[in-house]
């Protein structure tokens, strides 16, 4: 009996792994992978940092906020939003 049952849920495993790769390959040829994207030339680590000290002012001035770090986070924000704007106009993107 133990036998038996392990044979139908061998059959069984490798009708599944069958129909498992049919669905696949079937699913590759119909939908087709899309390539990732790569990051646009203008990213790089310029502007990689301005982003990193724009998210830091913006923490710093969440937990204590007074007018200086207000301040201060709108500059951060500023110089990356003008530092990525010029970087993709460099590289002929409309912003």
């Amino acid at each position: 009996m133990k036998l038996s049952k392990q044979t139908q849920h061998q059959e069984a495993e490798q009708e599944w792994g069958q129909i498992k790769v049919s669905i696949t390959e079937a699913a590759n040829e119909v939908i087709q992978t899309q390539s990732k994207k790569q990051r646009s030339e203008w990213w790089d680590e310029d502007c990689q940092s301005a982003i990193r000290r724009k998210h830091e002012a913006r923490r710093k001035w969440l937990q204590h906020r007074t007018g200086a770090s207000n301040e201060w986070y709108h500059k951060k924000r500023n110089e990356a939003n003008r530092m990525c704007a010029t970087k993709k106009k460099k590289n002929g993107l409309t912003i």
